[in-house]
Parts: structure tokens; sequence; C-alpha cells
């Protein structure tokens, strides 16, 4: 059981690490498309942040691969199977 638990933290560390990379790679290269898109307009630096900010959560449902529909499954009908 213990061997378990330190396989799963260091998978969720790795996880964790690879997924922030991914989502400051893709910040960084979505604010730079922000700012060449709206180049020349009244447009905060703030108000591009906002729109980069808001295109986080989509950026990791693209990039994290869990089947949600499974998750679900297995959170919902099978509560108790891994015990």
């Amino acid at each position: 059981m213990i061997l378990h638990l330190y396989f799963a933290r260091r998978f969720a560390l790795a996880f964790t690490y690879v997924l922030g990379g991914f989502l400051i790679l893709f910040v960084l290269l979505d604010f730079i498309e922000q700012m060449r898109r709206f180049r020349g307009l009244d447009v905060t630096l703030s108000q591009k942040a906002h729109l980069v900010a808001l295109y986080v959560p989509s950026a990791l449902y693209q990039t994290a691969p869990v089947d949600h529909r499974a998750l679900l499954n297995h959170v919902v009908f099978e509560p108790g199977a891994q015990q």
C-alpha cells in the first residue's frame, strides 16, 4: 500500500510539472498573439491579460489526458471499487 502511494505521489508531481509547463507556454504564446491581434487598438494590457486568462480552462481541458466520462463513471457508479 505504501508503495502505491509513493508511485501515485511521484506521478502526480510529474503530471503537475508537465501540465504547468504546458500552461506557462500556452499563456506566453497566447499573450503574444493577443498583443499582435490588438496592436493599434485602444485595448489595455490588463484587458489583454484578462482575455488570456479566460482561455486557460480551455487549454487545460485540451492538454490534460483525462477521459472525463470514465472518471465520472468510476466516481459515481463504483465509489468503493479501489478499497
